[in-house]
This record gives C-alpha cells, structure tokens and sequence, in this order.
C-alpha cells in the first residue's frame, strides 16, 4: 500500500501484534487514493490510528448545504462474515457512492 510499505502493525496486545485495521475501497475509488499511513499510538486505545488521502476537486462550499445536513451517521461497526459480504461488496459499488467519489 502506498505510504505504509513496511506493514506497520496496527494492533499491539499483550500476547502478540498484527496487522488488522485497513481502508477497504472499491477498484472504481482505489485510483482516488493517493496514500494510507499508520499512525503512532494515541493512548485512546491499543490500535493505531491510520490516516487515508484522497485525491479530489476543490468545492465552493458556499454552493452547497451546510456540511452538517449532508453527512448521513456512520455504522459504528461492520463485522464481516460469510453471511455479509456481499451486501458489503454492494453498498461499496453503488453507482450512486462510486459516482459521489468520484466527483469530489
């Protein structure tokens, strides 16, 4: 991955690291991303941070809604399973995100 050539552990435990945490983007946004880095440790919890740039247009914000009405609430947390997976691979290759990405 671009900017994190070495494979940074991501989590550190009592009984071992590995690398855990990811970006998962789709083949239409993965050429939007110009790096990933995995962060040093915050305190907050035993996972470093990690940090994604993407490539995009500059908006005139004054155009648009406040940004506040225009965020919809993330999932807290996604657990992958065989059961999930493609409702997953979906929702990340909707025509509607790959075009949103794809034009910021």
């Amino acid at each position: 991955t671009l900017g994190d050539f070495r494979g940074e552990f991501t989590s550190i435990q009592k009984n071992g690291c590995s690398v855990i945490d990811y970006f998962a983007v789709t083949k239409n946004t993965q050429t939007l991303t110009n790096y990933m880095r995995v962060l040093p440790f915050t305190g907050h919890s035993d996972h470093k941070p990690l940090s994604i740039e993407l490539r995009c247009n500059i908006l005139n914000l004054k155009k648009y809604l406040p940004l506040a009405e225009n965020y919809q609430p993330a999932p807290c947390r996604f657990i992958f399973s065989e059961d999930n997976k493609d409702s997953f691979t979906e929702a990340q290759s909707n025509p509607l995100s790959v075009s949103f990405l794809t034009s910021l």
